[in-house]
């Protein structure tokens, strides 16, 4: 498990279909990523209070990439502060069905269906704005590997958002009817901090992709081209 520690807050790289929170059904007892954190942090070496540490914020159960967890209080309070005043950017990559043609902003009502556990389009005056940024590394085969920069942070955005506008997420079965396999890749990537930001001024934190990653990745785009279009796009945001 990849991390980073901090002595405020705690980043990691989390792995795909992970679990945030425990649950339980009648036939399996799933662990969780929040439960091995707390464990973690619990020890002597990294004991530092009784705060009970938490995600800071949200990823998909198959979004892999970085996640932060409070280690104090103060830690966890600045960088929800930061958050929430869109200070911290924080970027994705992931495949999409279809050839997105140039560099796009993307502004949306959504509102979260609780029965269906579906985002969608809100209607009226009703719903959230989402934004983000997309843009297109490579296209071929009718996909777009894509990084996408996120201003909002509204439950299943991006996989909705990319459905709205015609390009699904390639695999996604649940936004865009997808039946491409073995289901999507959604990952964040890099978080950046400003340079006023008490908590790491002006610095970024990046989670590579894992093996598995990089191999169905080959698969789509080739080797070494798609790595240095990834290093070419986020090297003046490190």
């Amino acid at each position: 498990m990849f991390r980073v520690m901090l002595f405020f807050f705690l980043m990691i790289r989390r792995p795909p279909r992970s679990t945030l929170f425990p649950y339980t059904t009648l036939f399996r007892s799933q662990s969780s990523l929040t439960e091995d954190i707390i464990g973690y942090l619990r020890k002597p070496a990294h004991s530092y209070s009784t705060f009970r540490p938490g995600p800071l914020h949200r990823l998909d159960r198959n979004t892999s990439g970085i996640i932060s967890f409070g280690k104090t209080v103060q830690g966890a309070q600045q960088f929800s502060r930061l958050i929430s005043l869109r200070h911290i950017d924080k970027y994705y990559i992931t495949v999409l069905d279809g050839i997105l043609p140039v560099n796009q902003y993307w502004s949306d009502p959504l509102e979260r269906d609780s029965s269906s556990q579906i985002t969608r389009k809100a209607e009226g005056f009703s719903g959230n704005i989402a934004e983000l940024e997309i843009f297109p590394l490579d296209s071929r085969n009718n996909r777009t590997f894509a990084a996408v920069r996120l201003l909002t942070g509204i439950t299943h955005q991006i996989r909705c958002q990319c459905a709205l506008h015609g390009y699904p997420l390639t695999g996604d079965r649940k936004y865009g009817k997808s039946v491409r396999s073995p289901g999507y890749l959604l990952h964040a990537i890099l978080i950046r901090f400003p340079e006023s930001s008490e908590l790491l001024p002006g610095k970024s934190i990046t989670a590579p992709l894992q093996s598995s990653q990089w191999k169905r990745l080959g698969k789509l785009y080739p080797y070494p081209s798609i790595d240095r279009r990834i290093d070419a796009f986020f090297l003046d945001k490190l």
